[in-house]
């Protein structure tokens, strides 16, 4: 009786300890890998395809109207787009929802993870944690305010606006308690293929007396 009672235990082991083996090398092999991170890895795959697509804005994670479960990718695009039909259905597996951008929510275009324009402008002069507003205006007066552009630092800022016929963006700058030099600046949109360091023209803050 008790050797059958060991055998069977041992029996038990080994099949315990060969299905945790093998699914530690399975993971090896294959890691599971969160939604959010391959639709991400898929947009910078793709990234080129898809912002070389006229009318296209940018692309990011589409999720449902509560905002907390993904479906898929989103492909957001200028409200006058007519060639939407270049536009892939679905992308490494997961279906693309398409959105003109006056459609879209602050949020949605906050949270955009490629950007076919980029703004690039420096910030200096603030103290301690002072707070900059920096308001972007680009074609037909369509204007942001770029939510992350608080502190002294670069910034190459995604921007879900195209800018105006000349390829430039409006910037204005503001802080309270400062003045700021310039208040405003023309600045060229460097497109997301540019590869290299773009040149970020700089906006000063000086803290008033």
């Amino acid at each position: 009786m008790d050797k059958k009672f060991w055998i069977t235990i041992g029996i038990l082991v080994v099949l315990v300890v060969g299905f945790v083996f093998f699914n530690v090398i399975g993971f090896i092999i294959n890691p599971i890998v969160p939604t959010d991170t391959k639709i991400l890895n898929i947009l910078e795959e793709n990234k080129n395809n898809l912002l070389s697509i006229d009318g296209v804005i940018g692309a990011g994670i589409a999720r449902n109207e509560s905002n907390n479960y993904i479906i898929g990718i989103a492909v957001y695009i200028e409200d006058n787009m007519t060639n939407v039909q270049e536009i892939p259905s679905e992308l490494g597996g997961f279906k693309v929802f398409i959105k003109r951008i006056s459609e879209a929510s602050e949020f949605e275009k906050e949270k955009m993870f490629i950007h076919k324009y980029k703004v690039p402008i420096s910030i200096s002069g603030l103290e301690g944690d002072d707070e900059a507003t920096i308001t972007i205006i680009g074609a037909e007066g369509s204007s942001f305010t770029c939510p992350g552009c608080k502190y002294n630092g670069d910034y190459l800022i995604g921007a879900y606006i195209p800018p105006d016929e000349n390829g430039a963006y409006t910037v204005y700058a503001s802080a309270q308690g400062y003045t700021v030099t310039p208040e405003k600046m023309t600045v060229q949109g460097v497109s997301s293929s540019f590869s290299g360091s773009p040149p970020f023209q700089e906006f000063v803050f000086q803290k008033q007396a």
